[in-house]
């Protein structure tokens, strides 16, 4: 999509981490609370997210402020990374 290099497009990603984009927050699709709040009370609702492991707690803390109480568990695939191993979300789940 971007017509570069792998090395390139991890670099990219990782300059959107530090954009305002990113840190002025993403906000949640409006009723969305409300859907998976519904749906976790059938069944165990878990996170599989290709965001990587140096974004990791600040992607833990804006799912705490925005889906409380809602997932059991997150996973990181760690995809586009510039350190570490990526995990393809066929092998988390």
């Amino acid at each position: 999509i971007w017509k570069c290099t792998q090395a390139e497009a991890n670099h990219r990603v990782h300059a959107f981490f530090e954009s305002r984009h990113f840190n002025s927050g993403i906000i949640p699709i409006t009723g969305a609370y409300h859907s998976l709040s519904r749906l976790s009370s059938y069944c165990n609702l878990v996170v599989v997210t290709s965001r990587q492991h140096v974004i990791r707690e600040p992607s833990l803390e804006w799912i705490a402020k925005h889906f409380k109480g809602i997932f059991s568990e997150v996973h990181f695939g760690n995809h586009f990374a510039l350190e570490g191993k990526a995990r393809p979300k066929s092998e988390i789940c």
